[in-house]
């Protein structure tokens, strides 16, 4: 696979000259050496560093871009384009130990800054030292501009870039934070991908960001990085968003800067190799922003490259230009247009998904205020249904009273019914013997009750039909038979027994 650079068109710095730096341009020969910086002040050459290897990593950093666009952000840092100046760098950090070495560097270069700083007033006074001390010259001082920046500040991000048309971001969590465990994520991860996203909306074209060997990777020294809260972890959230931005990017990766010196570099040169092929190693921090420098001067030899970089006392000597030259382009711009194209299709799905669910949980909340309700009329309503229940249970014990005193009632009107009816019988047997001259036992007279009393199942037994009593024509009972005459108040209350001891004088008068 062939790997193309795409030329960035560089800036044309009017003090490059005086610094002694000579922007690269595109076409011309990478193995040339260029005139760098070797300490505060003083202008040299110095050979540096040798050529690492140019084992491409398109691949990877495709993939990288293709899985991270699940996690598009939906918002960015909302700015307008307006017009840039290609001599304007945004520095992020300008006040670190890094940082303040880029400034120098970049002022040496001839490129105005915008060095931005939470403290303003603190960083002019610092400037004012740096120029009493030699570090800066008068002339560089017109070409820098301090601005309000604040990492956790995304709304000021816009501001604060202005009309740089170049950013470069040398930030970090400090040491003074190793015990806050937010503070990776919120600078390392969150605050640089904030700068990211605000550079890319403002119309940035190129973007350096430094962070550090071993991010991307596992084991050492990346386990041990990751001990101070994740920060390769959340260094690498920064990469990505940087890799997807569209911008051009450079992301350079130093080993260890806190031992070396800035003499460092007077016994070991630079090396750059590919991303993630370097386990360990050492850099000043001078060094760093060299490249840093370079990786602007020469914006064709630096576009969308991962640098990791260490210094050797055997590596061979080598131009900054060299080096840039000597690791391949990861992607190139057609590329990232393609997947431009491609993260725009995924916010626009991703935003309408959003609404949708926006509009799901909506409809949600609607069916659970209208649930709500139900819940409540169903809470009344088996109140109301026990209340019922209370009240009928009262009734139907009431009801039940009243049925066992009915069934004793129809029991007793039964019983005296039968009675009657046996009474009747034994009458009608006693008449009919009498009539007959006979006179009834005291057995046959029960045994005609009993069968009044019990009737054939099937066939019950007629009632007797009662006798007008006999009277004579003033209405006075003249018969003699008046134990026998009763009243049908009597004969409702006489029982078989009375009936029987009645009759027997009719029958025995008979």
């Amino acid at each position: 696979m062939k790997l193309t650079v795409n030329p960035v068109k560089a800036p044309a710095a009017p003090g490059l000259r005086q610094s002694g730096v000579q922007p690269f341009r595109s076409g011309q020969c990478s193995r040339r050496r260029v005139a760098i910086r070797c300490d505060a002040g003083k202008t040299g050459t110095k050979k540096l560093g040798g050529g690492g290897g140019s084992e491409g990593g398109l691949g990877g950093l495709l993939g990288t871009i293709t899985r991270s666009i699940g996690t598009l952000p939906t918002k960015g840092t909302a700015a307008k384009k307006g017009p840039k100046d290609p001599r304007t760098v945004f520095l992020a950090g300008a006040t670190g130990r890094l940082g303040a070495r880029v400034l120098r560097e970049l002022l040496a270069a001839g490129f105005k800054v915008r060095a931005g700083a939470r403290n303003v007033d603190a960083a002019k006074s610092n400037t004012d030292i740096a120029l009493q001390f030699g570090l800066l010259v008068p002339e560089q001082l017109s070409r820098l501009q301090w601005v309000e920046f604040d990492l956790e500040e995304p709304e000021g991000m816009a501001a604060a870039i202005g009309n740089a048309s170049r950013v470069v971001c040398a930030v970090g969590a400090p040491e003074s934070a190793t015990l806050d465990a937010s503070a990776p994520k919120r600078i390392d991860g969150d605050g640089s991908i904030a700068l990211v996203e605000a550079a890319a909306a403002a119309g940035v074209e190129q973007f350096v960001l430094v962070t550090s060997l071993g991010t991307g990777k596992f084991g050492f020294p990346a386990a041990v990085l990751n001990l101070f809260w994740g920060v390769l972890k959340q260094k690498r959230r920064a990469e990505e968003a940087l890799e997807r931005s569209g911008m051009s990017y450079c992301i350079v990766r130093p080993g260890g800067m806190e031992r070396p010196t800035d003499d460092y570099k007077n016994t070991h040169n630079l090396t750059l190799k590919p991303r993630d092929s370097t386990f360990g190693g050492q850099v000043s921090r001078l060094q760093v922003a060299e490249l840093v420098t370079a990786a602007l001067v020469n914006p064709e030899l630096a576009a969308n490259k991962c640098l990791e970089l260490v210094a050797e006392t055997s590596a061979p000597a080598a131009s900054l230009a060299e080096l840039l030259d000597s690791l391949p382009t990861e992607i190139t711009k057609e590329e990232q247009e393609q997947l431009a194209e491609v993260e725009a299709e995924a916010r626009a799905e991703l935003a309408a998904a959003q609404a949708a669910l926006r509009e799901a949980q909506e409809a949600v909340a609607i069916s659970a205020d209208k649930l709500a309700e139900l819940n409540d009329a169903l809470k009344e309503a088996k109140a109301a249904e026990k209340e019922v229940r209370g009240e009928v249970a009262g009734v139907l014990r009431d009801g039940k009273a009243a049925s066992s005193e009915l069934a004793a009632a129809e029991a007793a009107a039964d019983k005296a019914a039968r009675e009657e009816a046996a009474a009747r019988a034994v009458l009608e047997a006693a008449k009919k013997a009498g009539a007959a001259g006979q006179l009834l036992s005291a057995k046959e007279l029960q045994a005609v009750a009993q069968a009044a009393l019990n009737p054939p199942a099937k066939e019950q037994a007629a009632p007797a039909r009662v006798s007008r009593p006999c009277s004579d024509q003033s209405g006075r009972r003249t018969c003699k038979h008046r134990a026998v005459h009763t009243t049908h108040r009597d004969r409702k209350s006489v029982g078989v027994a009375g009936l029987l001891e009645a009759a027997s004088p009719a029958v025995q008068h008979a």
